[in-house]
């Protein structure tokens, strides 16, 4: 009644890059590198429906992202950034 162990292989590629004060950090990322299709839940009642996969692994999943950190910033380009983004100083 139990299923094979779980087999999700998930891989990570990251590159920084400097522009002036601030970093931007590119990411490329896949879930389920091998698109396992391991069964995650059965159906455990006696019937006609006994052990058939109720719910299955998701397939392979690619994400891009990027994030964008400043770093050493005076108040006055706080300030700048707070005003191009209309809040309140």
């Amino acid at each position: 009644m139990f299923e094979d162990r779980l087999r999700q292989v998930d891989f990570r590629f990251t590159r920084n890059f400097q522009a002036g004060r601030s970093q931007v950090r590119a990411n490329f990322d896949v879930f389920n590198l091998f698109n396992a299709g391991n069964v995650l839940r059965l159906t455990d009642r006696y019937g006609t429906s006994w052990l058939n996969a109720v719910a299955v692994m998701g397939g392979r999943l690619i994400k891009v992202s990027a994030q964008l950190d400043f770093q050493n910033l005076g108040s006055d380009t706080i300030r700048r950034v707070r005003q191009i983004l209309f809040l309140r100083p």
